[in-house]
């Protein structure tokens, strides 16, 4: 046996949708409003009948939020959602009355069995809630609210503003009805567009910003979306220095940060997944300098056993994830691995390493003003036989120990592939454990079986600690899963959610399936 030692931020999300014949626009310039209160002048359509969305909202303990629901015709009244611990409701406002649909979809508005309460409707994740708006005509709101994690929720909502109580969705192409779409938004009052439309399927991006001189985090951020060199969204960091947005599933995304003191940092090449959440390495924001140049020190080594690789092709390219366009230098690695970076002015910098027989990877550095960035650790893995999968896990300096664990289908029970139990069968191997920072630990699986695998990333550093531990996700800690000479997956830890186990992922039937669940575990020993 191996001995060891050991928001108050309210993020304005209005409706994401396609306007026919003019992809991924609303307003004429991207998905958001102003934040505020316009009163839109629609084009005239016959008989608008239905507004659509989705918000989110964080909420302290005790605390309320009035939201405008908002229709074509610039009309609407207010709900409130309220949080007491992590119980959420929603509170009775003039003009409304509230029913629970349970979890079955509902077509359409029930007739009866309108509740009007005096405390407010628990909300119940998973449960649809139909909003009767008292209005002429009468009016239908249906609302769905997930639970993203403690005190922050996110709605979906669909409104009939033509007194039906129908709920039924268009299909996701045009087809001629009379009854075009009209987008609206569940907002502190945004900015309305106009159109038949139809809704777009999401997913989100999640991200930090810190100051790349003292690591504190940033709040005010501005965060754009460009999408084909178009900006088309726009969000700024909460005081903790985290933004999230929801965006249509697709590749080619870049973000544009930027803010007043700092270099603005272009980070490129974002796919966002269906219902599901990318996690975003944490960007390092430089702050302004008198125009000098910097360097970087680092070491290019194995995944398979953590030695150092000499003769890699180092290529500098500027920006975050900058995989491909401009080279700024080109230079290789020593025969021990090392490498050394000079005269680059500050900013952020993608390095690219390559070499015979090894797979291509990617690596980020902040450059500042008159200093080196020391200890820059990559690992590159060997081209792999086809049906073979590896999986490697690289961090900062800090924790000293971090351990991947791989449970899956045995002969007869699952197994549990860790620092004390290091191979199963024929091609499954912890190939590499790093106890003092940077890793890798490497893991690889020759022959799969049917069933499920999980992986996972423990905190053996910290792993007493049971409450308010941020050591892990201010580790910096990455996942690369590779097949044959392909990367096929990257995995960003979440850099604002605390706990000592991160759950990455799980694989069935060679489809890679995002976890990204944090928890706390106080056993080096535990599958995932």
């Amino acid at each position: 046996m191996k001995a060891k030692e050991g928001l108050i931020a309210v993020l304005l999300l209005p409706a994401l949708f396609m306007t026919a014949g003019c992809p991924l626009t609303v307003n004429g310039q991207g998905f958001w409003g102003t934040g505020k209160n316009v009163t839109p002048t629609p084009k005239p359509s016959s008989s608008p009948v239905l507004s659509s969305g989705n918000s989110q909202i964080s909420l302290t303990a005790g605390e309320s939020k009035e939201f405008d629901l908002l229709s074509g015709k610039g009309e609407g009244g207010q709900i409130s959602f309220s949080r007491s611990e992590n119980h959420f409701r929603i509170v009775p406002g003039t003009g409304f009355s509230f029913f629970d649909a349970g979890t079955s979809a509902i077509g359409e508005a029930p007739e009866s069995g309108y509740l009007q309460p005096t405390e407010g409707i628990e909300i119940i994740e998973g449960h649809v809630y139909v909003v009767r708006i008292s209005s002429l005509p009468v009016r239908y709101a249906r609302i769905t609210i997930t639970s993203i994690e403690a005190g922050r929720i996110e709605f979906l909502f669909f409104i009939r503003l033509d007194g039906s109580r129908s709920f039924q969705e268009p299909v996701a192409s045009p087809a001629p009805s009379p009854t075009p779409w009209i987008p609206g938004s569940l907002n502190l009052g945004a900015t309305l567009s106009d159109g038949p439309t139809i809704p777009l399927p999401a997913g989100r991006i999640s991200g930090s910003v810190v100051d790349a001189l003292n690591f504190t985090f940033l709040g005010s951020v501005l965060v754009n979306v460009l999408f084909e060199g178009k900006t088309i969204a726009t969000t700024t960091t909460d005081p903790g220095g985290a933004f999230s947005l929801l965006l249509p599933p697709g590749s080619g995304y870049t973000l544009e940060i930027s803010k007043d003191g700092y270099e603005s940092v272009s980070y490129g090449n974002i796919q966002v997944s269906l219902n599901s959440t990318t996690y975003l390495q944490t960007v390092s924001q430089v702050p302004l300098g008198s125009g000098g140049n910097g360097g970087a020190e680092g070491k290019i080594v194995d995944a398979f056993n953590g030695q150092g690789v000499g003769g890699l092709r180092i290529a500098i390219r500027r920006g975050i994830n900058a995989i491909e366009g401009k080279l700024v230098t080109l230079e290789a690695t020593r025969r021990d691995g090392t490498f050394s970076l000079s005269g680059l002015p500050q900013g952020n910098y993608t390095i690219e390493i390559s070499g015979e027989g090894y797979t291509t990877c990617f690596h980020t550095v902040p450059i500042l003003e008159g200093k080196t960035a020391l200890d820059v650790i990559e690992a590159v893995t060997a081209v792999l036989d086809a049906s073979k999968l590896r999986i490697v896990l690289t961090w900062a300096y800090q924790p000293a120990d971090l351990d991947a664990h791989l449970s899956g289908p045995g002969e007869g029970e699952r197994f549990h592939l860790y620092y004390d139990s290091r191979s199963f069968g024929a091609g499954l191997s912890l190939d590499h454990d790093e106890r003092a920072g940077f890793g890798p630990e490497t893991i690889t699986i020759g022959e799969r079986k049917a069933g499920i695998y999980r992986f996972a990333v423990h905190n053996f550093s910290r792993k007493s600690e049971t409450s308010h531990d941020f050591t892990l996700a201010d580790s910096i800690a990455r996942v690369k899963v590779y097949q044959g000479s392909n990367l096929l997956s990257t995995f960003n830890v979440p850099s604002s959610k605390e706990g000592t186990l991160w759950t990455v992922f799980k694989l069935s039937d060679g489809i890679i399936t995002p976890i990204n669940q944090m928890s706390y575990q106080t056993s080096g020993e535990v599958a995932p």
